[in-house]
């Protein structure tokens, strides 16, 4: 079972501009069934069988490298008084978070000024926010992969969250409904879901659903909605790109003898099945195979690619919009 979730938002119990009840009513109506309201500093607890509710709050620590602030979204943690007596240190926040059955994962990192070095000493927290909704509407800063990817190519296992981080909703700029998670649980209940955040069985988009993700010792496949570009990222410079652009230039160019020249020691091979184009590429190190409809890319099998530390799927569609699989560690 998939359930669409939001793991930070805001309510008028303290710079929101819907109470909590009308959250609750806001996103069932949009097709979630999980929300966590993490008002600063506050616990906000609501009553409802329409969506499962995990109580959090967002609260900051100061210490980073620049004199900015650590913002971190606590899960499943109710005691605030404790928590403030803790934010002089944010390790000893983490610890106790852990310690009390809580998650924890790290705010908006690109829009707090957050550098690398900043997140590299952490312990005993989930991941980052890889998108936030409300820094990207308001500000340009709602993206953290480069945050993500440094911790990652240390050899450090962190997953990466959409959020909406909203607080005005319905007006502009829309802050609502832009970043989500699709957690994979057993059962429809608070405890599969908090176990399956914490094993990192989740995904986060913008809009491209995943429907298909497998990985065993050198063959990755995944499937999905139509997308513009496919992107496998690991560590120090290695990774693969393959956007529609690129797609139609190789088509074009190996539909030549002259192009096949140019591409020496590349075969390739297209073909259509049931109006689904399928491409073959063998690269030597490699193999690549792609599905394509008229509507864009919608599968990847790749085979005999040399990772280092890790790699991560991110699909992007022809809106710009964006999905994150959780990193593999190899």
């Amino acid at each position: 079972m998939w359930v669409k979730g939001n793991l930070h938002t805001h309510s008028t119990n303290s710079d929101g501009r819907l109470t909590a009840e009308q959250l609750v009513e806001f996103y069932y109506a949009n097709g979630y069934g999980l929300l966590s309201i993490t008002d600063h500093e506050k616990l906000t607890k609501v009553s409802t069988d329409k969506l499962i509710t995990i109580p959090g709050f967002e609260t900051s620590v100061k210490g980073t490298r620049l004199n900015y602030d650590y913002h971190l979204v606590l899960l499943n943690v109710e005691d605030v008084e404790s928590v403030q007596r803790l934010r002089s240190s944010i390790g000893e926040l983490l610890d106790f978070t852990s310690e009390c059955g809580g998650l924890a994962f790290i705010a908006h990192p690109y829009w707090s000024s957050l550098t690398v070095e900043d997140l590299m000493p952490l312990k005993s927290y989930l991941g980052v926010e890889v998108y936030n909704t409300g820094c990207d509407v308001e500000c340009a800063k709602g993206f953290s992969m480069v945050h993500w990817d440094g911790v990652l190519a240390a050899g450090k296992l962190i997953y990466g969250f959409a959020v909406d981080d909203a607080h005005r909703y319905l007006i502009p700029p829309i802050d609502a409904l832009g970043g989500w998670i699709w957690v994979n649980v057993e059962a429809f209940s608070t405890e599969s879901l908090l176990h399956s955040l914490e094993r990192g069985l989740f995904y986060s988009s913008m809009g491209p659903a995943v429907e298909e993700f497998s990985y065993k010792p050198d063959v990755i496949e995944a499937r999905f909605t139509p997308v513009s570009r496919i992107d496998v990222v690991s560590d120090d410079g290695v990774g693969l790109s393959i956007s529609l652009d690129t797609y139609e230039h190789f088509k074009r160019l190996l539909s030549t003898g002259e192009g096949r020249r140019l591409m020496g020691g590349f075969e390739a091979e297209f073909n259509i099945e049931n109006g689904v184009e399928k491409a073959y590429l063998n690269a030597g190190g490699f193999k690549l195979t792609l599905e394509k409809t008229v509507d864009g890319l919608t599968a990847l099998k790749l085979e005999k690619y040399g990772f280092k530390k890790y790699f991560r799927l991110e699909l992007t569609d022809s809106k710009g919009r964006k999905a994150w699989l959780n990193p593999i560690m190899v």
